[in-house]
């Protein structure tokens, strides 16, 4: 072989030339392992994983509404701290979004409107006897056991 003028020689290799591996089969537990990974693959959209997607909104709803009496409690403690006493009956929930007719100290809107109306779309309602906000709950009929209701004032 012939050298340049870099001291090489041409046709030689420098480096090692890999070898072909041999092949080796797939080993029983791979084979299945794959198998059971294609079936959870297929079969997961047909599997309950954690209970219907319904229970989950109305678990979520339920939340919400909590919050939501939680919440119009703090406002109505706010409205009292501001006029001086609870919204009359006559003047309700909607005392916390417009203020009443001789309210001159109300400095609300202590809510938003859509605040008004519980996750099933039904009117909270509040009694003035005891101040207490309540909503109707997943059936939206007051007095079952499904009922969303806040402390007495």
């Amino acid at each position: 072989m012939k050298d340049d003028v870099s001291g090489r020689q041409w046709g030689r290799l420098d480096y090692a030339v890999p070898r072909a591996q041999p092949q080796r089969s797939a080993t029983p537990w791979l084979v299945l392992a794959l198998v059971l990974l294609m079936v959870v693959v297929v079969a997961q959209p047909t599997i309950p994983w954690s209970g219907s997607g319904k229970a989950k909104a109305d678990g979520a709803r339920l939340a919400a509404a909590e919050i939501d009496v939680a919440a119009m409690e703090a406002a109505l403690d706010a409205f009292k701290i501001d006029v001086g006493r609870y919204p009359t009956s006559a003047e309700g929930l909607l005392a916390l979004l417009v203020p009443p007719p001789g309210a001159s100290a109300w400095k609300g809107p202590y809510v938003r409107p859509s605040m008004l109306t519980d996750p099933w779309g039904n009117p909270y309602r509040y009694a003035t006897a005891n101040g207490q906000i309540a909503s109707a709950g997943v059936d939206g009929n007051f007095g079952t056991g499904d009922d969303i209701r806040g402390g007495n004032r």
